[in-house]
């Protein structure tokens, strides 16, 4: 067989498993539209739509004037893809995630044909990597939550009404309809974000790419010679990843590199050293586009001194796989092969330092999650050249995907429509939102209640990302309270809110702005000294300045 009909062959395996998962999780979004939006849609939205008008790096859309404490190329990215194909940035996100979904398939197969042949064993390895990059976590999962629904009377399932709060919801609520409550019974701290990587694929963060690019990173220990081309190639992947999600990119290369080092010391292999370097100078050369963001805007570092709670939680996800690739390393080594001890060691570095630290917003799941990916291909080499163990070892780690899957199905309608580059509420706010959008100038700055954020799901306001206009403040998180005027901001919106005075130094502060100010308003009755300029659908729109 010629090497281009081997070639023909493994990227037909990949791109059939590249369809057959890309089609389900296609289904899963027709299935629960609020899955498209998911949790961090419209802030990732918002960011799209100021780079859009302001360029990059990006102005933060949840606090006008200040730059954006938070990653932006990602953001980047999908602004110039939804340019150029005229779509939104929800759309955009959507094809970029399931874009790095085919590229994990063709990366994974790549490996396995790369280190056991272009026949059944390479294949079969390729597969088993892509699947337990994708599905790899909590395997008891399902049992947990079963005993949970039997022993506790916990509802995994809950039908929802027929029409359901999307003007101003809370966070509980916008949490209650994005999800059946299975999703946290599955894991033993309730938090699905140590679950399977799966997830990140039809969300619309920058973890899926990341993760994917992350694989190919891994693949880098293994070759036995690493060339100019392959150096070239690693410092390119750590710096992508970097610049995708900083704390992916960092914390796992920072763990490979430090691995590399200590199994080339231990086994006398420069090449270990030339892979740490390269990653080093990749780190390096993507910088400019994290530094700004270490030691604030959600990074916060604290130290885990009773951390009992996240062993356990860690472990029920991590350790049926971590001893699997435990098996694959000691086999590997046996062959003399050390790149899967090198994977081996980054990984449980990742998992040892995800236990003690604790990042703001429970943060440290990314490190969980990139361990997942690098454990693969030990974990796939443990059952490589053995279809039983391969396919057994496949089978394990499909009834938690299955339940992720139906967690997420079957969730109340939104009220969003898709037109062009600009996202559209289907309901009468979108009026609100078209004289926003049409009628106030790019840098107008919106005032609207930072307490109930006008948003139909999500964590964050909806209004960057409808109209592309900043806010004088969204809610406290940390976009917006690491400022030193965060308060000031909140109280100025909670005064206009109610139709009181501000006070001369909350004056200045808007006068200082020197931009348009619009305040939003429903039933807090603001001032009618201050001019109505348009009111549709309960809202009205009053200019300040």
């Amino acid at each position: 067989m010629s090497l281009r009909t081997r070639g023909w062959r493994r990227d037909a395996v990949a791109g059939f498993a590249s369809v057959l998962s890309i089609s389900a999780i296609v289904g899963l979004q027709l299935a629960n539209p609020r899955v498209l939006a998911s949790w961090h849609g419209f802030l990732h939205a918002g960011i799209v739509e100021r780079i859009r008008l302001t360029g990059i790096p990006p102005e933060n859309p949840f606090f006008a004037g200040e730059p954006l404490p938070y990653y932006w190329v990602w953001h980047a990215v999908a602004e110039a893809f939804s340019s150029a194909s005229n779509i939104d940035a929800l759309a955009s996100f959507q094809f970029l995630t399931l874009t790095s979904l085919a590229l994990l398939w063709f990366a994974s197969i790549h490996i396995g044909v790369s280190r056991w042949g272009s026949g059944r064993d390479g294949l079969m390895a390729g597969l088993l990597i892509g699947w337990l990059a994708l599905a790899g976590s909590a395997p008891l999962g399902p049992l947990l939550a079963l005993a949970r629904s039997l022993v506790d009377g916990i509802a995994l399932f809950e039908s929802a009404p027929a029409a359901v709060e999307t003007i101003r919801v809370s966070d509980a609520v916008a949490d209650q309809w994005m999800t059946h409550p299975m999703i946290g019974a599955l894991f033993w701290s309730w938090d699905w974000r140590l679950g399977p990587n799966a997830i990140w694929f039809w969300d619309n963060s920058s973890r899926a790419a990341s993760l994917v690019a992350l694989l190919m990173l891994a693949g880098q220990t293994l070759p036995e010679r690493l060339r100019l081309r392959g150096l070239i190639a690693t410092t390119l992947l750590a710096a992508s990843i970097a610049a995708l999600n900083p704390l992916i990119g960092v914390g796992a290369g920072l763990s490979l590199a430090g691995a590399a080092v200590v199994v080339g010391f231990l086994r006398s292999e420069a090449k270990r050293f030339r892979f740490a370097a390269a990653v080093g100078l990749g780190l390096a050369l993507a910088a400019p586009s994290y530094l700004h963001i270490l030691g604030g805007g959600g990074s916060g570092v604290t130290i885990r001194f009773a951390f009992l709670g996240a062993l356990l939680a860690i472990s029920f996800a991590m350790a049926p796989i971590w001893l699997v690739a435990v098996g694959g390393a000691l086999r590997a080594a046996e062959a003399k092969q050390h790149g899967d001890s090198t994977l081996l060691l980054a990984a449980t570095v990742l998992l040892g330092v995800g236990v003690v630290l604790h990042l703001a917003e429970g943060n440290e799941h990314n490190l969980v999650n990139a361990a997942l990916v690098v454990l693969a291909i030990p974990a796939a080499h443990w059952a490589a050249s053995d279809s039983r163990r391969s396919i057994g070892l496949a089978l394990v780690f499909a009834p938690i995907l299955i339940a992720c899957f139906l967690a997420f199905s079957g969730r109340p309608a939104l009220p969003l429509t898709h037109v062009g580059t600009s996202l559209q509420r289907s309901d009468g706010l979108e009026a609100v939102y078209r004289y926003l959008r049409e009628e106030t100038a790019p840098d107008a700055v919106l005032v609207d209640d930072p307490d109930r954020p006008l948003r139909m799901a999500g964590n964050v306001s909806e209004l960057p990302a409808f109209t592309g206009r900043a806010l004088l403040t969204g809610h406290p998180s940390y976009l917006t309270r690491d400022f030193a005027d965060a308060e000031t901001r909140a109280g100025i919106a909670r005064k206009l809110l109610a139709g009181e005075r501000l006070e001369t130094n909350e004056q200045a502060l808007i006068r200082d702005l020197g931009r348009p100010v619009y305040l939003l308003r429903t039933d807090r009755g603001a001032s009618d000294k201050v001019p109505v300029v348009f009111e549709a659908h309960g809202i009205a729109i009053q200019r300040v300045q």
